[in-house]
């Protein structure tokens, strides 16, 4: 998880340097950026550890990654870069340290609370029949035995690092799965593991809106578990918003796209407002 934590918050932080300061900006926020990312990932398993997996111990942990990764992005960027120029102060970066660190954990908290709110990311789903689906299952291994959703899959494989999908492994996963149904009409589908934690679990509405697709974003879900086990570890407001756009984008006919990219520019917009305000106030309030 440093690994994947470092990739993201590096290429994250160099964009928003970019923006803000040029390439300076995109030098040393890229520098630090992946050092934040990195930290949060090597950190998450203990932090998920504490926190535990109710709903306020998620939030806990969703604002406590996104503050450590504030206060370490911070604290380097601060450092060696102000004002859009070169330099060493360490108390520069103390400052924005102390508040890009505040300003994370919020909107970790925020964003872990939209996701739970938005896509569903909860423990598990409340309105499950406890009806076992034959008929799902079969749709399920129909959809993910067609050329077209496997052809999306081996792109979003390969687009992500991850090299050629193990079918094999997948479809025995998916033969052993437990499939049940819920009511649900709008946000209809959840994926994870099943109460013994030893196989996947599908819940998912054949009333949802969006059909198949719905199907197609569990089962890149199922494929991002077989990948990286995500089912079985906590994952941050970050991660798991990479994990629901790859999901999104390669769910069904790429829809998602659009979709994405417009709660992408949200987001960035959100953030880099943020940080403005973080600069604004380390100026207001450090004397240094």
């Amino acid at each position: 998880m440093a690994m994947s934590g470092a990739i993201i918050g590096g290429i994250s932080g160099a964009a928003i340097g970019a923006y803000r300061d040029g390439w300076r900006g995109a030098l040393i926020g890229g520098i630090s950026g992946a050092v934040a990312g990195g930290t949060v990932g090597y950190l998450s398993p203990a932090l998920a550890a504490f926190f535990g997996t109710s709903t306020l111990g998620t939030l806990g942990f969703d604002a406590a990654t996104g503050g450590i990764f504030g206060l370490v992005n911070g604290g380097i960027y601060g450092t060696l870069l102000k004002n859009g120029k070169f330099t060493f102060s360490p108390m520069n970066g103390v400052g924005l340290a102390i508040t890009e660190g505040a300003m994370g954990a919020v909107t970790g908290g925020v964003l872990g609370l939209v996701g739970k709110l938005v896509f569903g990311v909860t423990p598990r789903p409340t309105n499950i029949t406890n009806t076992r689906s034959s008929q799902l299952k079969d749709s399920m291994i129909k959809l993910i035995e067609s050329p077209f959703f496997r052809l999306r899959a081996e792109m979003w494989s390969r687009m992500t690092g991850r090299g050629k999908i193990n079918w094999n492994v997948v479809m025995k996963k998916l033969e052993q799965a437990e499939y049940v149904e819920t009511s649900a009409v709008f946000n209809g589908g959840w994926a994870g593991l099943n109460e013994a934690k030893n196989k996947w679990y599908f819940a998912i509405s054949e009333k949802a809106w969006f059909g198949n697709g719905t199907k197609s974003h569990e089962l890149i879900h199922a494929l991002q578990d077989a990948s990286s086990g995500i089912f079985s570890q906590q994952n941050g407001p970050f991660a798991t918003a990479a994990l629901e756009a790859q999901a999104h984008v390669f769910r069904n006919s790429l829809w998602g796209v659009p979709f994405m990219g417009g709660i992408g520019i949200g987001m960035f917009m959100g953030i880099d407002y943020l940080l403005d305000t973080c600069d604004d106030m380390n100026n207001a309030y450090n004397p240094f």
